[in-house]
């Protein structure tokens, strides 16, 4: 049994990624929220992911594309809505969640 096609992709991925230290900025698992794309003629995706502005969603993966010049983009698989769905987002249209959603609630009630 052989490392099939994507399986050494992936492998040398995770290989490079290690060895050039490139680290995305948000972690499976960890809760953000989706900004709004402020850009000229929304594609598909942007109209999609501005339905989502302002949404807590979890990262549930990511993977990274390197080009010649350097430059690095992260993309991730975030998981939004009741209905938990997956949408594609780029690493500047998200940003952290810096508390928990029952914090925001608990800190709305000790206002009163």
């Amino acid at each position: 049994m052989g490392i099939d096609k994507f399986g050494f992709s992936y492998y040398y991925a995770q290989m490079t990624m290690r060895q050039n230290e490139i680290q995305p900025r948000f972690g499976k698992g960890q809760q953000v929220v989706i900004k709004p794309v402020d850009e000229k003629g929304v594609t598909k995706r942007e109209y999609d992911v501005n339905a989502y502005a302002g949404t807590i969603g979890e990262i549930v993966d990511y993977y990274y594309i390197s080009l010649r010049s350097g430059q690095v983009f992260f993309i991730y698989h975030v998981r939004v809505g009741k209905e938990k769905k997956e949408i594609v987002v780029y690493e500047d249209e998200l940003e952290p969640v810096l508390f928990s959603p029952e914090e925001n609630q608990l800190s709305k009630h000790s206002k009163r």
